[in-house]
C-alpha cells in the first residue's frame, strides 16, 4: 500500500467505496472513491486527507472539519479543497473549540491536529463569534504536554489562536435596513421551508406563534434576516441586518440579500 499516512481518505468510513468501515478492507474494490460528507470525488485516495478521518474524530463526525489536503510519502501536506462554508459548519466548529482545554489529548501524529484545525477555520472563516475562546487559547501554557504516547504540547495551538485574532479582530459595522413586503398567504413552517432552499448559508428557525402573529428569522456571521407580521390582515415586515467591513457598500449588500428573500417568497414590496 502507499505510505502516504494511514489517516487518508483510502481508508475512510466515508469514502462510499469503503461501505462505512475504516481501514484497508475494500481497498482493492471496484470503484470511485468519493467523499459522501463533501461530496467530492477523491483523485488520490491514499494521499488524500482530511480531519474527520476516523483517526482523529473516531465517533464519526460527519460535519466538515477544515480543508481536504493532499500529500506524498515525504509527509508534507497542502490544501487541495477548501472547507465548504455553512452556518451549521460554523457552529459545529464554535463547539469544538468551545471544548478545548490546555492539556492536550492523544492524536494520531502526523499533521495538525483536530484542535488546530478548528483554530485556523475560525480564523480563515474570520468568525467574529470565536474571539473570546480563541483568546483563551491563547493564553494556554505552550509547553503543557499530553498524558499520551506522542508527547504533543499547545505551542502550534497557541500560535494558531493568535494568528487567527490577528485575522479576525477587524472593525465591522452593522447596518439595519427595513421594510414591508406582501405575499401570498402562508404559515410559519411554509415561510422558513422557503427561505431555507433560497438562503441554504442562513440557520432559520421559527418564532412562537400567537394569534396572527408570525415571525421567520435567519442568522449567519454576516447577515440577519427577520420576516415578521403582528397580526393577519397586514403586511410582513422584513428587517435586514449586515455586519460589514468598513467601506463596504451596505446598501448594495442589503438590496442583494432583499432582492434574495423576496424571491423566495414571490413577494412584493410596499
Amino acid at each position: 500500500m502507499p505510505n502516504g499516512g494511514s489517516d487518508c481518505c483510502g481508508t475512510c468510513w466515508f469514502n462510499s467505496k469503503n461501505k462505512g468501515e475504516a481501514g484497508y478492507g475494500h481497498a482493492r474494490d471496484v470503484g470511485p472513491d468519493y467523499c459522501l460528507i463533501r461530496c467530492i470525488a477523491i483523485v488520490s485516495p491514499f494521499y488524500t486527507y482530511c480531519t474527520n478521518h476516523p483517526h482523529r474524530r473516531p465517533e464519526r463526525d460527519s460535519v466538515p472539519i477544515g480543508p481536504v489536503l493532499t500529500g506524498d510519502s515525504s509527509g508534507a501536506r497542502e490544501v487541495w479543497r477548501p472547507s465548504p462554508d455553512t452556518e451549521k459548519i460554523r457552529q459545529h466548529l464554535l463547539r469544538l473549540l468551545a471544548s478545548q482545554q490546555e492539556q492536550p489529548t492523544s492524536e494520531y501524529p502526523i499533521a495538525a491536529g483536530t484542535d488546530e484545525v478548528v483554530v485556523w477555520q475560525l480564523g480563515e472563516f474570520r468568525e467574529r463569534r470565536a474571539i473570546s475562546d480563541l483568546r483563551r487559547i491563547a493564553e494556554f501554557d505552550p509547553a503543557s504536554s499530553e498524558q499520551g504516547p506522542f508527547g504533543g504540547n499547545r505551542k502550534q495551538l497557541v500560535l494558531l489562536a493568535q494568528e487567527a485574532l490577528g485575522k479576525i479582530e477587524l472593525i465591522l459595522h452593522e447596518h439595519t435596513f427595513v421594510c414591508q413586503i406582501r405575499f401570498a398567504e402562508m404559515d410559519e413552517g411554509e415561510i422558513r421551508s422557503a427561505l431555507e432552499r433560497a438562503l441554504p448559508e442562513m440557520l432559520w428557525e421559527e418564532g412562537d406563534s400567537v394569534w396572527d402573529k408570525i415571525l421567520v428569522s435567519g442568522q449567519s456571521v454576516v447577515a440577519s434576516v427577520r420576516v415578521f407580521r403582528y397580526e393577519d390582515p397586514g403586511p410582513f415586515e422584513l428587517k435586514i441586518t449586515l455586519r460589514l467591513p468598513e467601506g463596504a457598500d451596505a446598501q448594495q449588500a442589503s438590496f442583494a440579500l432583499r432582492a434574495r428573500v423576496l424571491r423566495a417568497l414571490n413577494a412584493t414590496t410596499g
